[in-house]
């Protein structure tokens, strides 16, 4: 199932939007309210009334719309510890519809019974199964490693490191791709992006990994035409992902809360948030809907 996430920076607030299935919920952004910000104020135009409001609509129509009924994929085998969120050495989880793993520094098993629970009848169940099991029937010892459903360890092994998200959670791979749509005339670094692209491609020793990124200026008919089409081209090879992260870094206007679209006429212009995000997005209407 394609999952978008959308992170809205203006030169002063990070707007982290909620993601609902395939839909990107933008409700909670649609209020005209002023948000702090660095930037200027900027005349509001109306996007929808621009030179190129025909050929932006005929983009918007002939990009393929989603399917409502999507299989959801299944995950693969984590290649990351659950409980460290590191690589290494790895025990995988046994258990039916579970595809987390443990590495051998956060469930040390002696040495002397290392081929004890590498047999193929012995089953090894993470500490995530284990515990959700026991919630309601309360503390029991974990042991890790069962025939059948008795442990084949004498006593049970040493659990280093600490749990410190859901017992539903994984650090799983799927593949993921960062898009990042700038303002174009913005004249500051992009060190949140850059944080985060080092951050999460390390995760993706095996490849399933795209970070791309565009600049617009919605303003204007001419740099509009070309941010429309190489949105478009981009857009198919995104949907074969996984995972979206969708990052957006522009101004907003310090009395209206708008958001700055370009410029026209060598000045700053902002535009409703629902005609702005409209217009940036319709590209990409094959793999998110957009909730106005």
């Amino acid at each position: 199932m394609l999952h978008w996430q959308c992170l809205v920076a203006s030169t002063a607030v990070w707007h982290l939007l909620p993601c609902l299935g395939l839909g990107l919920s933008l409700m909670e952004i649609t209020k005209q309210t002023a948000w702090k910000t660095t930037g200027e104020r900027g005349r509001r135009i109306s996007l929808h009334h621009l030179q190129m409001k025909e050929q932006r609509a005929a983009v918007v129509k002939n990009a393929p719309r989603h399917s409502k009924h999507v299989k959801k994929q299944a995950l693969e085998q984590n290649l990351f510890c659950v409980m460290c969120r590191d690589g290494g050495s790895l025990w995988e989880c046994d258990e039916e519809d579970c595809s987390r793993v443990v590495c051998r520094k956060c469930v040390v098993v002696p040495e002397e019974y290392i081929t004890t629970v590498l047999d193929p009848d012995v089953k090894f169940k993470c500490t995530s199964c284990h515990w959700r099991e026991t919630l309601k029937s309360g503390p029991v010892s974990y042991f890790g490693f069962y025939k059948g459903e008795k442990p084949v360890l004498p006593t049970p092994p040493a659990v280093h490191g600490n749990f410190e998200h859901a017992s539903s959670g994984q650090v799983a791979s799927l593949s993921t791709a960062v898009l990042h749509l700038y303002l174009e005339s913005l004249e500051v670094g992009h060190a949140p992006v850059a944080a985060i692209q080092s951050f999460i491609q390390p995760y993706f020793p095996e490849g399933g990994y795209k970070f791309a990124e565009l600049s617009f200026d919605l303003a204007n008919p001419d740099s509009l035409a070309t941010y429309l089409t190489a949105a478009s081209e981009l857009s198919p090879s995104l949907a074969l992902f996984s995972r979206v992260l969708l990052i957006l870094t522009t101004h907003t206007d310090e009395d209206r809360g708008d958001f700055f679209a370009g410029k026209d006429e060598g000045k700053l212009v902002a535009s409703k948030v629902s005609e702005f995000l409209e217009v940036l997005l319709g590209p990409f209407r094959q793999i998110v809907k957009v909730q106005m």
